[in-house]
C-alpha cells in the first residue's frame, strides 16, 4: 500500500506537526508513505518532496522556446492563461484580508493553479491522505479529478467553511456563508459565500464511497458532520498520536533543575507557536495571574514569538522560547506542575496530549477537542467558564486536587489512547475499508 501525504506548509503549527508524526510513524512501522509539501520540506523528514519543484518545471517546459514563450505572455497578458487569472483573484483576496482588524484567526480561500492529479507521485499511490491543503495549495477541482481514495483529516474548520478556520459563534457552514463576520468592513463581506459554492460543486461531484473525512476531536467531527459541505462524507474520530518513547515520565525535581526553574514553586506552564491570535487566549492568561499569589508561583514560557510577560507584573518568569528538541520539550512538561492552555477554541492541541503523556496535569477552557482529554480532577482541570477571573481560580484550586493528580497514571491513560501506534492502526483500517469498497 501506497500513501500520499499531502500538507500545504512546512511550518511548526499543530496541524502540521501532527501531519509530519504520522508520516514518521508510518516510516517507522514499514507502511510505504511519501509526504508532497507546497514549498520546502522541513529538515530531518525522510521521504519528503517539494511540489513546487514540479510546479517549476511544468512551467519552464510551458516556456522553454520562443514561440512558447510569446503564447504564454500573449495568454497571461489577455488573462486568457489560469496562471493570470489566479494572480489576479490573488490580489483581490490580498485587498479583502488587508481590511480585516488584527487578531483575527487565519482566513484563506479555496482556488489554486496546482493540479495534484498531473504529479508523478500521486499516480504511483494508492491511497492519498490530505492534511492541511488551505493557502493555495490544492484546488477544489482536484476532488472532482482524483479518482483514487481519499482520506482528510480535518485540524480545523476551513474544509467546510466559506474561508475562516474556526467560526467562533457562527453557524452560517451549516447553510450559506453568506455575510461572513469576519469579513465584515472589508471590500467584500460576501466573498465567504462564493468559496463555500465552490467547495460545494466540488464535493457534489466527489464518490461518497471513496472519501472519508477523519477528525481528531469529537467537536471538529460533530461540526463537520453538520456542515452543509462535508455532511455527506462517512466520518471517523481518529486522535493524533504522540511518540511515548519521547513524551514519557522523567523525574520533576531534576527537570526543573536542568532547566533553573524553581524547585520550591509550582510552575504554571504555557506554550504556543504564537499569542498574537485572540483565539489563543494569552490576554486571559496574563489577567488571570495578576490574581493569584506570586509567592507560590513562576511562570514557563514556549513559543516560536516570545510573549510580552510585562502584564504578569511581579511574578517570575522563565521564557524559553522556541524549542525544537522534543526530548528537551519532554523535559519541560516534566519540569512544569501544570500546563495551562487558555484557548478560547482548539481542535485536539498537540500541547495537551505532550502534557499528558509527561504525566502533567492540563488546566484549560472546556472548548473544542479539550473536554475530549482532560477530565476534570483526574487528569486536569476545566474551568467553570471562558473568563480570567474562572482561570484564576482553577490555578488557584490546583493544589486542592494535586493529590489527585497521579503523573503515572495521567501517563499511563495517556499512551492508551495517544500513544502512535493507535493512530496508525486506526488510519490502516480506514484505507483497506477504503480500497477493499
Amino acid at each position: 500500500m501506497k500513501v500520499l501525504i499531502l500538507n500545504s506548509n512546512n511550518k511548526a503549527g499543530g496541524a502540521s506537526k501532527a501531519c509530519y508524526r504520522l508520516h514518521t510513524s508510518y516510516i517507522k512501522a514499514g507502511i510505504d508513505s511519501t509526504l508532497l509539501i507546497k514549498d520546502v520540506p522541513p529538515p530531518g523528514i525522510s521521504n519528503a518532496y517539494n511540489y513546487w519543484d514540479f510546479q517549476t518545471q511544468k512551467h519552464k517546459e510551458e516556456t522553454n522556446t520562443i514561440p512558447k514563450k510569446i503564447l504564454y505572455k500573449l495568454l497571461y497578458e489577455s488573462s486568457i492563461h489560469k496562471d493570470a487569472r489566479f494572480d489576479k483573484e490573488l490580489k483581490y483576496q490580498e485587498q479583502i484580508l488587508n481590511a480585516r482588524p488584527p487578531g483575527l484567526e487565519v482566513f484563506t480561500f479555496s482556488n489554486s493553479v496546482n493540479d495534484i492529479t498531473e504529479h508523478p507521485l500521486y499516480a504511483k499511490a494508492d491511497i492519498i491522505h490530505l492534511h492541511f491543503v488551505a493557502a493555495h495549495y490544492v484546488d477544489y477541482s482536484f476532488f472532482r479529478k482524483a479518482k483514487k481514495p481519499i482520506v482528510w483529516t480535518l485540524h480545523d474548520m476551513n474544509p467546510f467553511t466559506g474561508g475562516c478556520h474556526y467560526a467562533g459563534d457562527c453557524e452560517k457552514y451549516k447553510t450559506d456563508c453568506h455575510h461572513c463576520p469576519q469579513l465584515a468592513g472589508t471590500i467584500n463581506g460576501d466573498y465567504s459565500h462564493g468559496e463555500l459554492r465552490k467547495k460545494l460543486a466540488a464535493f457534489s461531484d466527489t464518490d461518497t464511497r471513496k472519501m472519508v473525512i477523519a477528525s481528531p476531536s469529537t467537536w471538529l467531527m460533530n461540526a463537520s458532520k453538520s456542515s452543509k459541505a462535508l455532511s455527506g462524507f462517512e466520518h471517523h474520530l481518529v486522535p493524533y498520536g504522540i511518540d511515548s518513547s519521547v513524551y514519557k515520565l522523567k523525574d520533576k525535581a531534576a527537570s526543573k533543575k536542568s532547566l533553573g526553574l524553581p524547585g520550591n514553586k509550582k510552575v504554571i506552564l504555557f506554550v504556543a507557536y504564537l499569542v498574537d491570535n485572540v483565539r489563543k487566549g494569552y490576554s486571559l492568561l496574563t489577567e488571570a495571574i495578576k490574581s493569584i499569589n506570586k509567592d507560590e508561583y513562576s511562570v514557563c514560557t514556549v513559543g516560536a514569538k516570545t510573549p510580552d510577560t510585562s502584564a504578569f507584573s511581579d511574578i517570575e518568569v522563565h521564557q524559553l522560547g522556541y524549542i525544537e528538541d522534543e526530548q528537551l520539550l519532554s523535559t519541560v512538561y516534566n519540569a512544569a506542575d501544570m500546563f495551562v492552555i487558555p484557548s478560547l477554541a482548539d481542535n485536539l492541541p498537540n500541547t495537551v496530549l505532550e502534557s499528558l503523556m509527561c504525566g502533567t496535569p492540563v488546566i484549560a477552557f472546556p472548548v473544542g477537542g479539550i473536554p475530549d482529554m482532560v477530565q476534570h480532577g483526574e487528569n486536569g482541570l476545566l474551568c467553570r467558564d471562558l473568563s480570567a477571573s474562572s482561570l484564576a481560580e482553577s490555578i488557584m484550586q490546583f493544589k486542592n486536587y494535586e493529590a489527585a493528580f497521579v503523573p503515572e497514571k495521567i501517563s499511563k491513560d495517556a499512551c492508551k489512547k495517544y500513544e502512535e501506534k493507535v493512530q496508525v492502526d486506526a488510519y490502516l483500517k480506514i484505507y483497506n475499508s477504503l480500497l477493499n469498497a
